[in-house]
């Protein structure tokens, strides 16, 4: 199409919405734009007010909906919104909730036990985005019934004894609860003592709030020579206050007086894959039935048979939390004041120094320094307390 074409198409239209626009001088058009401009100010000024008008800037804005709704405006009827069962539990009284423990956590429910029997708690949907804390194993929590046999969560109660791991990049994870004695076994056979496992989970457990226990395991596949060696290494810890027992998950031997140190008391095992923790809780929970691993021939590691926490209660009264095996045992940020009760050595030459804030360096009159030097400090021990300061796994 030529542009005379489409000139000729425009004045068409033009003509046929006004025939005699084309007879107009240009002045006159100009004035009909003038009027119309001022017309249309005109009819805005003298317009309904609309919905869209109001803001919360406006005084009167609270009486915008009425004044919409007696013009006779068009409604929208408000989005109908599903209630969630979680507000109702909140809002009843506690008198009407149970108190259970939780025995094993999950994503949308878990099992919690009831008057000797196990339950099936659900877990509200929103209860992520509530802020609230996710249940752990050992968690003590109320929950409303559901239907005739039915439980939802509806508190997390506040929690005491606590065992969390974590690290710099990350925030503590808690892996159980209201815990009276955490037990941390290790394995008597060679290669498998780690120092640094042992000064880290004795931390976790004092700032807790829970006793530490050390159990030296599977001592039957070590000649007695072995054994005092590894009971040596551990000297360190015991001199803090620190508990020993050596047992044999296989044998049998010393599970006696593990028994009876355990016994009425909710405790939670905890130690790297490969040391016998699930054969030692078979020994102790015979019921249990846990499945149980060989330790890799290469390495010497295990390899992970536990791969959830769980919580069950003996005819004694004893609770076993057992959880899965751990590579490392994260703790964050060390203080130094933290470190005092586990090195009572190095607590005390820290207040012959000659200076308050000694960095251990190169200062002058440094106590630290001069027990190293003297071998009254052991260097290993020296280099645990900076590798637990530095945050160093």
């Amino acid at each position: 199409m030529t542009d005379f074409h489409k000139r000729s198409g425009k004045r068409r239209r033009q003509k046929d919405l006004d025939p005699f626009a084309h007879r107009r001088s240009p002045e006159e058009n100009r004035e009909l734009k003038r009027r119309a401009a001022e017309r249309r100010k005109q009819h805005e000024a003298e317009r309904r007010p609309r919905r869209r008008d109001w803001n919360a800037e406006d005084g009167a804005a609270h009486d915008a909906p009425t004044l919409h709704a007696q013009q006779g405006g068009p409604r929208r009827r408000p989005k109908r919104r599903r209630a969630d069962p979680a507000e109702h539990e909140s809002k009843l009284p506690r008198e009407a909730l149970l108190e259970l423990v939780v025995c094993s956590p999950g994503r949308t429910q878990l099992l919690a036990r009831h008057d000797d029997r196990e339950v099936t708690v659900r877990i509200p949907p929103a209860w992520a985005r509530s802020g609230e804390p996710w249940p752990v194993v050992g968690d003590e929590v109320l929950v409303a019934r559901e239907g005739r046999e039915g439980f939802v969560l509806a508190e997390v109660l506040p929690r005491a004894g606590v065992l969390t791991r974590g690290g710099a990049s990350g925030a503590p994870r808690v892996l159980a609860a209201h815990v009276q004695l955490g037990v941390l076994v290790l394995s008597a056979e060679a290669g498998a003592y780690r120092p640094g496992l042992v000064d880290r989970a004795c931390l976790a457990l004092r700032r807790g709030g829970i006793d530490a226990l050390v159990v030296l395991n599977k001592i039957d596949l070590v000649s007695a020579e072995q054994r005092a060696a590894r009971e040596l290494a551990l000297a360190d810890h015991l001199d803090a206050g620190l508990e020993l027992l050596t047992v044999s998950a296989t044998t049998g031997a010393g599970l006696q007086e593990l028994r009876a140190r355990v016994r009425g008391q909710r405790l939670v095992l905890f130690g790297h894959s490969g040391v016998g923790k699930s054969t030692l809780l078979n020994a102790l929970d015979p019921e249990g039935s846990r499945r149980v691993g060989d330790v890799r021939a290469g390495d010497g590691k295990g390899r992970h048979t536990t791969t959830s926490s769980g919580l069950t209660r003996l005819a004694d009264g004893t609770e076993l939390i057992d959880t899965p095996g751990v590579r490392a045992f994260g703790l964050g940020r060390v203080r130094a004041e933290e470190l005092d009760e586990l090195f009572p050595q190095l607590a005390e030459l820290r207040t012959r120094c000659r200076f308050n804030d000694c960095a251990h360096t190169e200062e002058p009159g440094c106590a630290v320094r001069a027990a190293l030097a003297s071998a009254e400090l052991s260097a290993q021990r020296w280099e645990r307390y900076g590798r637990l300061l530095r945050g160093q796994d």
